[in-house]
C-alpha cells in the first residue's frame, strides 16, 4: 500500500449569490496514488475551487506542496505533481491494469482510515457502464458494492495488485461505489504525452432509442437487419455538426453495429451505451466512421473529434475555479447565468430553481442559432435611493437595455456608456422592467459599491 497517499485541499468556494466574494475557507481530504513519470493520480471533483494542495505519505506527518498539472472535470481525473524528491522515496507506483480481464473480476479499495490506520475493502463483482452527463459528455465507470463506510473521492481500486479505477462517489445507504476505468486513466495519459492536454472529446446527441417499434422502423425505412438509434437533435458545439442530421439513425459507428436499444457490445465490457465508441480509446482529432440511414438511404459519415468548449455553451456547466462575471449598475447586480448559479437552489435544484432558467437551461444550452453567448440575470438589487420600487426583484432574465439586445454581460457597460437617453430601461422575459435616470444611477453606483464593501 505505500503508493496510496493523502490529499489535503484547502478551498474556497467563490459565492454565486454575491459574486464579488468569496465563502469561508474550508479544508478536506481524499485519496490518490503515485503513478509512473512521479505523477499522483486521484479524483478531480474534490480538488474544486482549491487555493493549496498538500500530499502526506501513509503513517506520515510530512505535508509536501503539489501542483496540478492537468485537471479535467469532464473525465473526473486529476494528475498532481510534487516537486520535492524526497517525497517519493519508498514510494513504488501503481502499473494500470489494461481493459482486458478487468469485467466479472472483484476489486479491492484501498485506503488510510480517519486514524491512519491501513484499509482494503473487498468488492463484489464489478459492474461496466458508460454513464452520460448531458450535454458534454460520457465516461466508463465501474459500479461495485462494498462494505466501506467512508470514502469515494480518489480511492484507488486494485485487480490484482494492478489499478483498475479511482473512486469518485460513494453512497453509504447502498454501499455502492462509482469508479473512475482505467481506460479513462490510460486515455489521460496518453493525451499529455506531447506535452498538452486537449481534453475529452465531445459529441452530443439528443436520440430516441427504435426499440423495434414497427412504425417507426417503417416510417424511417429500415431494413430488418439495419437497427440503431433516431437523432431528435445534434448540439451544435459538437463533433459533427453539420455532417451528421437531425432525423438520420445512427446504425453503425467506427464499423461496429448500433442495436435498437443503443448500444453496442464491447470487447471487454459487454453492452454499453453507444458513446462508448466515441468516449473510449479516442482522443480530440481523432477520425469517426459513422453508417447512417438517412431518407431511407444508407450514407457513410466521417468527421473529426472537437474538444469540449465549455465557453461555447450558453449556460456555462462547469464554472469552478474561476469568479462569476458580474456587472452593477445602479444598485443591481447583473451577471451570467451558470449552472453554479442554479446549484445554489440545493441538492434539487434541477426541480426547485426558478423555472425560466431551468427551462432555458434545458432546451437552449446547446442552441447555436442565436448570437447570444450567455443567459444575463438579474439576481438581487441592492437597496439605495435610486433604484426606489425595485427593491424586491431578483431572479429576472435581462433580454434588452433600451431596445437593445443583450447577448453578454459585456453588453451592459457597452450600451449604458453609449446612451443619451436620460433613463435606463431594463426589460425581462416575462414582461417585467426597471427605469432608472441614468445619470442618478451612474453616480450612485461608487457609493453603493463602498456602502456593501463591494470591490471595484
Amino acid at each position: 500500500m505505500a503508493n496510496n497517499i493523502t490529499i489535503t485541499v484547502t478551498a474556497q468556494q467563490h459565492d454565486y449569490n454575491s459574486p464579488w466574494q468569496k465563502r469561508d475557507i474550508t479544508k478536506h481530504t481524499l485519496s490518490g496514488c503515485v503513478i509512473e513519470g512521479d505523477l499522483v493520480l486521484t479524483a478531480a471533483y474534490p480538488l474544486t475551487d482549491a487555493v493549496l494542495l498538500e500530499v502526506s505519505k501513509p503513517g506520515g506527518t510530512k505535508k509536501y506542496r503539489a501542483d496540478v498539472v492537468v485537471k479535467d472535470y469532464h473525465c473526473g481525473l486529476a494528475l498532481l505533481r510534487v516537486s520535492d524528491r524526497e517525497f517519493f522515496r519508498g514510494i513504488a507506483p501503481s502499473r494500470i491494469r489494461t481493459a482486458s480481464g478487468i469485467a466479472g473480476k472483484k476489486g479491492v479499495i484501498r485506503k488510510w482510515d480517519s486514524l491512519g490506520a491501513a484499509r482494503e475493502y473487498t468488492t463484489e463483482t464489478i459492474i461496466s457502464s458508460m454513464r452520460t452527463y448531458k450535454p458534454n459528455y460520457a465516461v466508463l465507470m465501474h459500479q461495485l458494492s462494498t462494505n466501506m463506510s467512508e470514502g469515494g473521492d480518489g480511492d484507488p481500486v486494485f485487480i490484482d495488485g494492478e489499478l483498475a479505477g479511482i473512486t469518485t462517489g460513494f453512497d453509504n445507504e447502498t454501499k455502492m461505489v462509482y469508479v473512475i476505468s482505467s481506460e479513462t486513466v490510460l486515455r489521460m495519459l496518453g493525451d499529455i504525452k506531447d506535452g498538452r492536454y486537449d481534453g475529452m472529446p465531445f459529441f452530443w446527441v439528443d436520440y430516441l432509442e427504435i426499440n423495434s417499434d414497427v412504425n417507426l422502423r417503417e416510417m424511417l425505412g429500415l431494413t430488418e437487419r439495419e437497427t440503431g438509434v433516431y437523432v431528435n437533435r445534434i448540439c451544435g458545439k459538437s463533433s459533427g455538426f453539420r455532417i451528421l442530421k437531425e432525423g438520420d439513425v445512427i446504425i453503425e459507428i467506427n464499423g461496429r453495429t448500433i442495436d435498437d436499444d443503443g448500444m453496442f457490445t464491447s470487447d471487454h465490457y459487454g453492452r454499453l451505451n453507444f458513446y462508448g465508441l466515441l468516449y473510449l480509446n479516442t482522443s480530440v482529432g481523432d477520425t469517426v466512421s459513422m453508417t447512417v440511414v438517412r431518407d431511407k438511404k444508407q450514407l457513410k459519415l466521417k468527421f473529426n473529434l472537437r474538444p469540449v468548449d465549455d465557453e461555447s455553451f450558453l449556460i456555462p456547466e462547469l464554472c469552478y475555479d474561476s469568479r462569476p462575471a458580474f456587472a452593477i449598475i445602479g444598485g443591481l447586480v447583473f451577471q451570467e447565468l451558470t449552472r453554479g448559479y442554479l446549484e445554489t437552489w440545493g441538492k434539487n435544484w434541477s426541480k426547485s430553481a426558478d423555472n425560466r432558467m431551468l427551462y432555458i437551461y434545458m432546451t437552449r444550452n446547446m442552441d447555436t442559432s442565436t448570437d447570444k453567448t450567455r443567459m444575463v440575470i438579474l439576481n438581487r438589487v441592492l437597496p439605495a435611493a435610486c433604484n426606489y420600487g425595485y427593491h424586491d426583484k431578483n431572479n429576472l432574465i435581462l433580454e434588452r437595455i433600451n431596445g437593445h439586445i443583450i447577448n453578454n454581460i459585456q453588453d451592459i457597460e457597452k450600451i449604458i456608456s453609449q446612451l443619451k437617453d436620460p433613463f435606463i430601461r431594463f426589460n425581462f422575459v416575462g414582461g417585467e422592467s426597471i427605469v432608472l435616470g441614468r445619470e442618478e444611477a451612474i453616480k450612485a453606483t461608487d457609493n453603493i459599491r463602498k456602502t456593501y464593501n463591494i470591490p471595484d
